[in-house]
């Protein structure tokens, strides 16, 4: 993968790390100590996404607008992301034996990369 890619990964996967930490902050600290903490990730999060440079197409090429390409597909996917996870968090940070333990995500996890693998009329096994 060329370095450019990774860059693009790295601006997605930083700051969403960088924002899943402030949510987990805010939720196993709910009686407001040190909110600093949390507004510095969230600052940190968008100065990752915002200084890594992003990669200029050549001259003369034709392209989309980057707020309709690049900027908005990644606002929705935070948006999503932050909202599945930090339910997950939140609810983990209110109850630590959520579903008794991890096994039941793991279970969960394999049980749907499984349904969505296997080629029809193919058994599964392993359950």
């Amino acid at each position: 993968m060329r370095s450019t890619g990774l860059m693009e990964i790295a601006r997605r996967l930083v700051p969403l790390v960088l924002l899943l930490a402030a949510i987990a902050h805010v939720a196993s600290a709910p009686d407001g100590t040190r909110p600093w903490l949390a507004w510095g990730l969230i600052a940190g999060a968008v100065a990752v996404y915002l200084l890594l440079p992003f990669e200029q197409p050549p001259e003369g090429a034709l392209r989309h607008s980057r707020l309709a390409a690049v900027l908005l597909p990644d606002l929705i996917g935070f948006t999503l992301s932050l909202t599945f996870f930090g339910i997950y968090i939140v609810l983990v940070a209110d109850n630590p034996n959520l579903w008794g333990s991890s096994s039941f995500w793991v279970r969960l996890v394999r049980f749907v990369w499984r349904s969505c693998w296997s080629q029809p009329g193919t058994p599964r096994s392993g359950w």
